[in-house]
């Protein structure tokens, strides 16, 4: 219980951060692949992996997500 609410109270305060920017509790999801003024960016939707939060992965898991390596697979080859 305790971490739950610890988990809630710490998506209010980034969601706050973030004013409201879909985000991961780390960084903004559009910081990842949105326009940002380098010839590189946005990333085409063809070369996304977007996960759902009901998924559970954080950035520091996504290589252990089977849809990922799969995706990376796909990319790589």
């Amino acid at each position: 219980m305790k971490a739950l609410i610890a988990g809630t109270i710490a998506n209010e305060v980034l969601d706050r951060v973030f004013e409201n920017a879909a985000n991961d509790l780390v960084v903004p999801e559009l910081g990842v692949y949105g326009q940002n003024g380098c010839a590189g960016f946005p990333i085409p939707d063809t070369h996304l992996l977007k996960v759902s939060p009901n998924e559970g992965i954080m950035h520091t898991t996504m290589f252990g997500y089977a849809p990922a390596v799969s995706k990376l697979m796909e990319w790589l080859a």
